[in-house]
């Protein structure tokens, strides 16, 4: 007996389990089977739980599973063909509760998270490049007044855009947003709350048939990429008729259909041969033959005026566009030195304009005076007009350049050759032009350089002188003088461009006219 419990004690401590019955004895003798049942049961729950993200604490279920003693089993255990089929249920009830669960977590998951992707999701189309959609953008188009800056334009549309202005300073491609012209169409696209996504604005440069369009994408909440794209424009006529009267000649005009930029061209057409601000006092009839360009079926604007004429008591002017086909480019750039001429090619306003700058006051007329450096009399061969350091020089008609450098006193010197033996001096400049060289081609009013004060000079200004046949003369002796008319090449290129023009206004019996039936 004490050999027996010695053996037993020594048994327990190194973890066997006492001696049982006999049905128990058949039933432990098979630990391979247990743990073998274990580990599978182990492996399938860890399988069911590894590809799903952390969940939150699973809720109790219904109706709650049945609490399985995990203690050892009990000395009389049962039969082995009853122990397997509650093997077999347990397993089954287990299985389907943990999958009810399971199921059930990840769907309230999911559900909660949906919104707030949708959320994201907004929020990164509010924040990126790409426009919102179509359904969150809209579409604003505002018209640029005459002045008007790119900022006081958006405000006017109800468009903000943060940081604008400062990038609009740094930014390359963005000189045409940076002086608007009356007239230009600016589109914009903006989110619900108002603010910018895309602005573009198209206009007609270097051609009839060219054009380019200026854009401003927002990449950021205070970031934008300015674009130049080259597009190929659409080029038509329009013509346009009405009734002007005194005071309100440019309200009748707009209210006609013509456009701003197309006004604004009016008064340089007729020149000082006739004034629109001083119309009679009863109405007259205007007729206006002009450009228009599309792109993409959408009108972005209006080039040349082509042909402007006035009735007034019985009485037709008339103004037709009598340049060369290049100078289109120039009124895209807002430099548009053309010139009109009269049914019989005659050009209209002055030959010379009476002085190189617009403002500016006469300092010392042309003839003898006290010279202000030597105290002494002597002649002045030219005219000074004072003006601000900088301000532009224009040349006073059309000619040639011939020489570009310095004179002596006359310090940087501009000399410009007319025909007919006439030849203009600009004197003391600060600077030419960029590019300005000899044999260029200079038509009136083209700006040549900018007023200083080089050579000998008592302030800012610039000497303006006029030689005939190499002999100083009086500014006003030119000034006076009529105006030229075409040459024989010229006055044909005229009558076949402008037949077009005229039958578009209905004017075609003024061209086909004789001459002295007009006069």
């Amino acid at each position: 007996m004490r050999r027996h419990a010695t053996v037993a004690s020594a048994a327990q401590r190194a973890g066997a389990r006492p001696r049982e019955g006999p049905r128990a004895r058949r039933m432990w003798q098979r630990p391979a089977m247990v743990a073998t049942g274990l580990t599978l049961a182990t492996a399938a729950v860890a399988a069911a739980y590894a590809p799903l993200p952390p969940l939150p604490p699973l809720p109790p279920l219904s109706p709650p599973p049945q609490t399985l003693p995990l203690s050892p089993p009990p000395p009389a255990l049962l039969p082995a063909p009853r122990g397997h089929a509650v093997g077999h249920a347990v397993g089954h009830a287990v299985g389907h509760a943990v999958g009810h669960a399971v199921g059930h977590a990840v769907g309230h998951a999911v559900a909660a998270e949906a919104p707030l992707r949708q959320r994201a999701a907004r929020a990164r189309g509010r924040g990126r490049t790409a426009p919102a959609a179509p359904a969150d953008s809209f579409a604003v188009v505002g018209t640029a007044r005459s002045g008007e800056r790119l900022g006081h334009l958006l405000k006017r549309m109800d468009v903000t855009a943060p940081g604008l202005k400062l990038a609009l300073a740094r930014a390359r491609h963005a000189e045409v947003w940076r002086a608007l012209r009356a007239g230009d169409e600016v589109h914009a696209q903006v989110d619900h709350g108002g603010r910018l996504l895309r602005l573009s604005l198209d206009r007609q440069e270097a051609g009839a048939h060219a054009g380019v369009s200026w854009r401003i994408l927002r990449t950021g909440s205070a970031r934008y990429r300015f674009e130049r794209v080259p597009s190929k424009s659409h080029v038509d006529i329009e013509a346009r008729a009405g009734r002007l009267r005194r005071g309100s000649v440019f309200t009748a005009l707009e209210a006609a259909g013509v456009p701003p930029t197309v006004a604004a061209q009016l008064p340089r057409a007729f020149g000082d041969t006739f004034d629109l601000r001083r119309l009679p006092a009863a109405d007259a009839r205007f007729h206006v033959v002009f450009e228009t360009t599309a792109h993409r079926g959408r009108r972005t604007g209006a080039g040349r005026l082509l042909v402007a004429a006035v009735e007034t008591h019985g009485r037709r002017r008339i103004a037709i566009r009598c340049d060369a086909p290049a100078a289109a480019a120039a009124v895209a750039t807002g430099r548009d030195t053309a010139r009109y001429c009269d049914a019989n090619g005659r050009l209209l306003g002055r030959r010379f304009l009476a002085a190189p700058v617009k403002v500016g006051r006469v300092s010392s007329r042309f003839g003898w005076r006290l010279d202000p450096r030597r105290g002494t009399r002597r002649h002045h061969d030219g005219t000074d007009f004072a003006a601000p350091a900088g301000s532009p020089i224009h040349a006073t008609a059309t000619g040639r350049v011939t020489f570009v450098g310095t004179q002596n006193g006359y310090g940087r010197t501009v000399i410009v050759d007319h025909g007919g033996g006439i030849q203009t001096v600009y004197a003391h400049l600060r600077d030419t032009v960029s590019g300005l060289r000899a044999g260029a081609r200079l038509d009136q009013g083209t700006v040549l350089g900018y007023v200083g004060r080089s050579g000998v000079a008592t302030g800012n200004h610039v000497h303006y002188e006029v030689r005939e046949h190499g002999r100083a003369v009086p500014p006003s002796r030119v000034a006076a003088r009529g105006a030229d008319v075409l040459d024989a090449r010229r006055m044909a290129a005229f009558r076949r461009s402008s037949r077009p023009w005229l039958a578009r206004a209905g004017l075609l019996a003024v061209a086909d006219t004789p001459r002295k039936a007009r006069s």
